[in-house]
């Protein structure tokens, strides 16, 4: 018995010195936690940190892609309604050459009277249709009639000859211009057709004059649609009128 308390002794004395069992036993130091305690912090901050430019990254590609979507349906939109509006007026010069003035005031520009029958139809049609102007030109591009006759930008007397939309009519085809213009400092866009002599069948011969409509597309004044457009017509300020 006084053999078994000695040995109870000696393993109370044992584990009091951190030897247990064949080994010693030595419990962590508080200034080691202390250490490991702020890396264990930046590993979580780091990991936090990670997973949120990840989810931003994400977030931001799938913002950018639903707004091209978007963008693509609008330019759709947009296209369709421009070409709604230009089908809408694209026969209105090829009409109005056969009003009953035109021939007369092409054949005898000084008949006064005939050129102001002419410029009340072509108001009259203008303000209907509320196209933003109306005019017609002999075959060398002066402007003989308008529907802005008495206005201070009136057209009558001024020299479009070198525009292109009325090039590309006395030779026989549609003129088709977009753009701002000089005089009247409105965007719009320009349809010509080429004038033929009365009664002479249309693409035989030599046009005699040349008959245009200038359609007001601001509501369509978007970034989408002057992409569009400037991507089919040139825009120049100084070639239009």
């Amino acid at each position: 018995m006084a053999l078994r308390e000695a040995k109870e002794a000696e393993d109370r004395a044992g584990r009091a010195s951190g030897y247990d069992g064949g080994m010693y036993v030595q419990s962590a130091s508080p200034a080691m936690s202390s250490r490991k305690f702020p890396i264990l912090i930046a590993v979580v901050a780091l990991c936090a940190a990670a997973v949120f430019f990840a989810s931003y990254f994400v977030a931001a590609e799938k913002a950018r892609s639903d707004l091209h979507a978007a963008g693509e349906r609008q330019l759709q939109i947009v296209a369709l309604d421009l070409q709604s509006i230009l089908d809408k007026f694209e026969i209105m010069p090829y009409a109005l050459g056969a009003l009953a003035d035109v021939d007369q005031v092409l054949h005898h520009p000084d008949d006064a009277a005939a050129v102001q029958r002419l410029n009340l139809s072509l108001q009259a049609i203008q303000k209907q249709s509320k196209v933003l102007a109306i005019y017609m030109m002999d075959a060398r591009g002066m402007t003989l009639a308008a529907s802005n006759w008495n206005e201070e930008t009136s057209f009558v007397g001024r020299d479009f000859g070198f525009r292109p939309y009325f090039a590309e009519a006395l030779a026989g085809g549609f003129g088709r211009f977009y753009g701002i213009g000089n005089i009247s400092s409105e965007p719009g866009y320009f349809m010509a057709q080429p004038i033929y002599p009365a009664g002479a069948p249309r693409g035989e011969g030599k046009p005699i004059g040349v008959m245009t409509v200038k359609v007001d597309l601001s509501e369509l004044n978007t970034p989408g649609a002057a992409m569009r457009i400037r991507s089919r017509w040139p825009i120049t300020a100084a070639w239009c009128s």
